[in-house]
């Protein structure tokens, strides 16, 4: 759909995903300086996927940092609109689960998550995490466009966060609840 539209999408795959999003911030800068210089563009469009969006808030806050010289990455105001698709804007109870190891086998869940309980994916991504904190703390100065879509489906083998976070029935995809997913206080 996007081609038809004339969008040239591009994916960003940063492996492992286990480690920490600040540490990724350098190769999406650079990823989207080399998407700018190729296609002579100041800004650029981003949908993202779950941590993806931690990636591009860490990034354009200013948190991200450069493994291998230790020093922020500084956010280049490229990116224009994002769509968030299932952020984990607030944190998600699996890796709250996954780090007490209380996560319940599950055929779904086997090639999904790490296997490294110690991971700091998890430790950012689990709720009331420092990461998520300094995440949140800080408003969404830019872009002025962007948009939340989240699922509401469950995920059969693992239980439903109502009953741990208040929202509404069946408010949950399986990983993320729609009220970690909301970025209304952001508005």
């Amino acid at each position: 759909y996007l081609q038809l539209e004339n969008y040239e999408p591009y994916k960003l795959v940063y492996i492992p995903a286990n480690l920490s999003t600040r540490l990724y911030s350098i190769i999406l800068k650079d990823s989207l300086q080399l998407i700018k210089t190729q296609h002579s563009v100041t800004k650029i469009d981003v949908v993202t996927h779950s941590m993806g969006g931690l990636l591009i808030r860490s990034y354009m806050n200013n948190l991200g940092v450069n493994p291998i010289t230790g020093n922020p990455v500084s956010y280049g105001n490229e990116i224009d609109k994002v769509v968030f698709l299932a952020p984990p804007n607030h944190g998600s109870y699996i890796a709250n689960r996954v780090i007490n190891d209380e996560t319940p086998f599950c055929a779904a869940l086997a090639d999904m998550l790490p296997d490294d309980p110690d991971a700091e994916a998890y430790e950012e991504l689990s709720v009331g995490s420092l990461y998520q904190w300094e995440l949140n703390k800080i408003p969404i100065s830019s872009p002025s466009n962007y948009l939340v879509i989240s699922g509401v489906e469950d995920i059969a083998c693992l239980p439903d966060d109502v009953t741990e976070n208040a929202d509404i029935n069946h408010a949950f995809d399986g990983f993320v609840s729609l009220s970690s997913a909301s970025l209304l206080e952001q508005n």
